[in-house]
């Protein structure tokens, strides 16, 4: 009897192809991980990153700042401020000053180039001069000024100290001088336009300062 030829079915590896079970199921793990791992990380974010957080932060505290009062720089008072109510004024209008002084002091204004302001004292007893102003308008010059003084008492009048200072708003020397009486006086000497102008007054006595602040020049007329 013949037999016929069988050919024999293939065995079986017992692995799926890529339609098999066992890789459908390494596909799901591995998708699984992967939401794990996204929804993982989405909720650390909204954690940390305050995306959705209900927590409110605390408001900055206002700060207020108070201006502090305006301090104005002291202002010297001019001289027609400091003028006491009770003082007289001299003005000269032909050569351009004015100046105060108290009622009870006396001015000799006969000569309009040269004024004296003095005491009633000062008038009569020596000791007393000290309390005198004195105002002269002139041509000369410093140095001819200086000239005439030195000479007048050679080897005794003095020149003490010189300086420049400013004076009712204009440059002036301001001479020490000392004299055969042995008395001190300061002169501030000022050239303004074709003039000059000798003010002179004793420093050891406060009023004579006070009256030589109120000196002013004014328009001529």
């Amino acid at each position: 009897m013949n037999q016929s030829s069988v050919t024999p079915a293939p065995v079986s590896s017992g692995v799926e192809g890529p339609q098999g079970g066992s890789s459908t199921m390494k596909w799901l793990l591995i998708i699984l991980v992967i939401i794990i791992v996204l929804g993982g990380g989405y909720l650390l974010w909204t954690k940390y990153s305050g995306g959705t957080s209900t927590a409110t932060s605390s408001p900055s505290p206002t700060v207020t700042v108070k201006a502090s009062p305006s301090t104005s720089a002291a202002v010297s008072p001019s001289a027609s401020s400091s003028v006491p109510a009770d003082w007289k004024t001299y003005t000269n209008e032909t050569y351009g000053y004015k100046i105060s002084y108290p009622s009870s002091w006396i001015i000799n204004s006969s000569n309009t180039k040269e004024i004296s302001i003095y005491t009633e004292a000062s008038r009569t007893d020596v000791k007393s001069v000290t309390q005198t102003v004195g105002v002269k308008v002139s041509d000369e010059t410093l140095e001819q000024f200086k000239s005439n003084f030195l000479q007048a008492d050679p080897g005794i009048n003095k020149v003490e100290s010189e300086k420049t200072i400013n004076f009712a708003g204009v440059s002036a020397t301001q001479l020490t001088l000392s004299n055969a009486e042995g008395l001190i006086s300061t002169v501030n000497f000022i050239r303004k336009g074709s003039n000059s102008f000798t003010i002179t007054y004793f420093s050891a006595e406060a009023t004579a300062s006070q009256i030589l602040s109120t000196f002013q020049f004014t328009p001529v007329k």
